[in-house]
């Protein structure tokens, strides 16, 4: 028997109700779920659709699942079949959700679409910027355990690399080109050329890192992707939404969590890395300052990469309750933010240093070429 309709409950009003319900429709029909439903809740969701489904069959009981539902051509940025992997491998780790079983067979069309189904978290709550600071360590050292479980992600992530993705793509959305992207609220507008020459004048300092050593990483991580789960008298935490994961340099994921939560400055970021860092880890202090240098030059790039991916998210034709905050809004102020950052006096100085450092090691490998 087909299942009757079930309206969605607490859609916010932004959201494109037509679209949602088509896009659940689909789902359906494909047994994305084939219990009988008794429930559907809105969540939320920035560029997806996240919904809690409530069902029950006569050989199981009551069970609640969370069901996203991929935004317009999110394919277009994002590798479902390495977000499946590796959120298999950190659900292993019993860091994040476990994907309902069904959609772990290969070639299931709803999971390559980006239709996911996975244990609904009970007794969860979303840290928000305001939580995130009484359970940052405690956050820190379990993202940690995702960065040092010895594990290969089944995909790379550079943030350089992402955001001249996104550039590119913008060439061609819907049949048209993208050539600017406009912030200070409409009355300034920057060329995407521009973005991509400042990238690779980006690209130039990030060879005075040298060979970093890369990790498994979350790659799009603010306080609102970690879920707090009171089991007991314990808390756990887990981490939420590995869309963008993989392959990473940790203190760019170190950046992001840094940016997204107001920590900016030398000293602040210091005790965030001894956040991360277990007490009883001996770490040099040129490590230190060598993580402290990479976690700055990274800054920066966040807002530069939040700003580009707000635009692609407006003309992809996003359909969530945030659209309004992505054409005008907090979306492209992000560019101002990196605009501000890059031109500091602190960052200018950091940047001056690093490049000093880079034209020195280029010097080496080109005189080591001639040998």
């Amino acid at each position: 028997m087909a299942q009757s309709r079930v309206e969605v409950l607490s859609i916010p009003s932004k959201v494109n109700k037509e679209h949602l319900q088509t896009s659940l429709e689909y789902f359906l029909e494909l047994k994305g779920i084939s219990d009988p439903i008794m429930q559907i809740k809105y969540l939320g969701g920035c560029s997806n659709h996240a919904l809690c489904v409530t069902t029950e069959s006569p050989d199981t009981a009551i069970k609640k699942w969370l069901v996203r539902l991929p935004g317009s051509q999110s394919e277009l940025l994002i590798h479902r079949q390495a977000e499946k992997i590796n959120t298999s491998i950190v659900a292993a780790l019993g860091i994040a959700p476990a994907f309902e079983k069904q959609f772990l067979d290969e070639g299931n069309v709803l999971q390559q679409q980006g239709y996911k189904v996975e244990n609904y978290l009970e007794n969860a709550e979303t840290l928000t910027h305001e939580s995130f600071p009484r359970l940052r360590k405690k956050s820190l050292q379990v993202l940690k355990q995702v960065h040092q479980c010895g594990h290969v992600f089944h995909s790379h992530y550079h943030i350089l690399e992402r955001i001249k993705m996104m550039c590119y793509a913008l060439q061609n959305v819907g049949g048209h080109e993208i050539t600017h992207l406009t912030y200070d609220y409409g009355k300034q507008h920057v060329n995407l050329k521009q973005i991509l020459a400042h990238i690779n004048e980006h690209e130039k300092v990030l060879a005075s890192f040298g060979k970093i050593n890369l990790a498994p990483c979350h790659n799009d991580l603010g306080p609102f992707n970690f879920m707090k789960v009171e089991e007991g008298e314990d808390q756990h935490i887990y981490i939420i939404d590995w869309e963008y994961s993989g392959m990473n340099d940790p203190m760019c994921e170190l950046a992001y969590i840094a940016n997204e939560s107001g920590v900016h400055t030398r000293e602040s970021i210091k005790a965030l890395l001894f956040d991360y860092y277990d007490k009883d880890e001996k770490i040099s202090e040129d490590i230190l300052q060598c993580n402290i240098n990479r976690i700055l030059f990274y800054l920066p790039l966040i807002d530069l990469k939040v700003a580009v991916w707000s635009l692609i998210q407006v003309n992809l034709c996003n359909q969530s309750q945030y659209i309004d905050d992505l054409r005008s809004g907090w979306g492209p102020e992000r560019y101002k933010n990196y605009l501000e950052k890059i031109t500091s006096s602190e960052y200018q100085e950091l940047i001056s240093s690093l490049k000093n450092k880079a034209d020195t090691l280029q010097s080496v490998s080109i005189f080591s070429k001639k040998i």
